[in-house]
């Protein structure tokens, strides 16, 4: 689970692996003062959180700064049909996720601002109810609503462009 999350928060395996290994590290530190009812996987990714803020905020300004114009060639297109399948196409929400690969979704992710990539992480994909997501972030429930409608909206015009509008209901994750 841990693992899971880093890998939306990284750029690449080996940072992700670092920064739950640093997690997990300083968890066990912690383990003494863990209190037996304590939501585990909550707490573990409240560290997680910290942690890869701690690291964001070490290295802000880190890397080198490249121009636009130095650029030897425009970046890649995607790999498949650009155009997603219409609406009225899909017998199943399966089928869109089909067209998109696992690249993209974690691609389009990683592009959302940081408060609601953590909405989306914790809600849409750890499982976690609204409740136990404002505890993690330290917000009340209904900011977590709202960066979940926010961050979902740039999600699907991320992946899916004009036909968001379109696509909207296939997307939309019932409330908790």
């Amino acid at each position: 689970m841990v693992l899971r999350s880093a890998v939306l928060l990284s750029p690449n395996m080996a940072d992700a692996e670092d920064l739950t290994q640093e997690t997990l590290i300083k968890a066990s530190r912690a383990l003494p003062t863990l209190q037996v009812q304590s939501n585990i996987p909550a707490w573990l990714l409240t560290i997680l959180r910290h942690t890869w803020t701690d690291r964001w905020r070490k290295h802000a300004g880190d890397g080198p700064v490249i121009s636009l114009e130095a650029l030897a060639a425009e970046p890649a297109a995607r790999a498949i049909s650009a155009v997603p399948p219409a609406p009225e196409e899909l017998g199943h929400p399966d089928e869109l996720l089909e067209w998109l690969s696992d690249a993209q979704l974690i691609q389009g992710i990683r592009k959302l601002p940081d408060d609601m990539r953590w909405a989306i992480l914790l809600v849409d994909i750890g499982g976690y109810d609204y409740q136990v997501a404002a505890e993690i972030l330290a917000v009340p429930v209904g900011t977590i609503r709202s960066r979940l409608s926010r961050g979902r909206a740039i999600l699907r015009n991320c992946l899916l462009g004009d036909r968001s509008a379109e696509s909207a209901p296939h997307l939309e994750k019932p409330p908790a």
